[in-house]
């Protein structure tokens, strides 16, 4: 999950929805968090100084909708 949220292709998306829908949800929270406090941090370094131009990551806008995403289709367990 950690490669598939700030990943550009667009492939990655339904390899989200599948991990989401089918992995542990307790684990699954784990990594979102932790990709979460990930993109505060960058978008803290971003106001601090100006981008390098990195093009091989999806914005931290979409990287968040991909989180949220992932949080939809996660079903806790039974």
């Amino acid at each position: 999950m950690p490669l598939l949220i700030p990943c550009p292709c667009a492939h990655a998306v339904p390899v989200i929805r599948v991990v989401s829908e089918k992995a542990n949800a307790k684990e699954i929270l784990l990594v979102l968090q932790e990709i979460l406090e990930r993109l505060r941090h960058a978008g803290e370094q971003e106001d601090e100084e100006e981008g390098d131009g990195e093009s091989e990551k999806l914005s931290p806008t979409l990287q968040l909708e991909r989180v949220v995403f992932s949080y939809a289709y996660s079903k806790p367990a039974p």
